[in-house]
This record gives structure tokens, sequence and C-alpha cells, in this order.
């Protein structure tokens, strides 16, 4: 029985594993962070060579803390649609990109993933009932944005 109970264990352990990998995996491929994960690795070099010959510094390098913020430029937003694209979901991820999309005025694409969010969840903040139903509004689908309007003014009154 132990045995069976630690073969289970082991598989479940390696199931688990290889889907954190993976996910791992298909993030450090994207081109963004790999690009980025190059440039630090480049300015990182560059300070400690410029660290063992200090008589090759100029005025850029002096104001490193400035020119590595301008050489880094990610938008969590998209990677965040990208990793959601690929298949790797969650409430928090679903929240941001589609308040970050609502917030834009992209109502097309905020119905799209709070859509998803509510697919996977429906004990959320009394906001994201408004803000589904405004974004479903936007792509006539007026019956569920009533819904979910309803559903709103039902949880602000008890409130």
């Amino acid at each position: 029985m132990v045995k069976k109970c630690k073969i289970l264990f082991f598989f479940i352990l390696s199931i688990v594993l290889n889907t954190f990998s993976g996910f791992a995996q298909t993030i450090a491929n994207d081109s963004v962070i790999t690009s980025t994960i190059q440039e630090n690795l480049k300015n990182k070099q560059q300070k400690s060579t410029n660290q063992n010959n200090p008589t090759k510094l100029n005025s850029s390098e002096t104001n490193k803390s400035q020119v590595e913020v301008k050489d880094v430029n990610i938008n969590i937003i998209d990677t965040y649609e990208r990793t959601l694209d690929k298949g790797f979901k969650s409430i928090e991820m679903l929240k941001k990109v589609g308040d970050a999309k609502y917030f834009e005025g992209n109502l097309t694409e905020s119905a799209k993933w709070y859509s998803q969010l509510f697919d996977l969840t429906t004990d959320l903040e009394n906001q994201y009932y408004f803000r589904f139903s405004r974004s479903l509004t936007a792509i006539s689908q007026f019956k569920k944005a009533e819904e979910m309007m309803k559903i709103y003014d039902e949880r602000s009154v008890l409130k």
C-alpha cells in the first residue's frame, strides 16, 4: 500500500512539475523577455569590464541607471495577453488584462477577457459586473449585459 502511494505521489509530482516547467519554458521563449535578459547580461558584462578598467568610463556609463530604464521596455499587459492566449490562465491575469483593455476604451477586447474571467469564477468584486456589462453592450450582447447590470445593481443595494 505504501509503495502504491509513493508511486502515485511521484506520478502526480511529475505532472505538476512538467506543467510548471512548460509554462516557464513558454515564458522564457518569449522574444521580448529573451531580448531583455540578453540586454541585461550585456549591461552586466560591460559594467564588470568598466569596473576592472575605470579609465574607460564615459558620461553614458556614469548614468547607468538611466540607461537601463530606457533599454528595458516590457509591456506587461501584452506579455499577460500572450500568456493567456497560450492557455495559461489565472484570475488575476484576466482581471489585469480585462481592466487594461477596458480603461484603454477597447471594449471588444475587454469583453473577451472578462468573459473568460467570468467562465472561471463569479466570486468577483462588484465593479467587474459593471465593467463586463459595459463591454458586452459594446459588442451588442444586450441580454447578457442586462443580466450583468442587474447583478451589479442587486449587489450594490446589498452593500
